[in-house]
């Protein structure tokens, strides 16, 4: 296990989790007419996608760092399918229930 890659992904991680959440705060905030708090992005669907895969990058480091290869190789298959789906990673829908 190669434990500093492991911390250096992890905060990257952390990171990059706090920014997509930032920019999914964003994407509710224009869906209900609410004014996000904090950072906004320009284009908030093109930030939300770009630190998702940023992070599931940086997971599968971490995933090879800790000699987790069956894990990493599920994740892979996953993040195949969703990319898949319909809007790809990044798709959003609004709820309003959930509001």
């Amino acid at each position: 296990m190669k434990k500093s890659a492991i911390q250096t992904a992890l905060a990257d991680l952390e990171s990059d989790l706090e920014s997509a959440r930032a920019a999914l705060s964003q994407i509710e905030g224009e869906d209900t007419g609410l004014r996000p708090s904090g950072r906004c992005f320009a284009d908030p669907e093109d930030a939300l996608t770009a630190y998702l895969k940023s992070a599931y990058e940086l997971i599968l480091v971490t995933l090879e760092a800790a000699n987790l290869t069956e894990t990493r190789s599920c994740l892979l298959e996953k993040w195949r399918k969703l990319k898949q789906s319909k809007g790809g990673i990044g798709a959003t829908n609004h709820n309003p229930l959930y509001v």
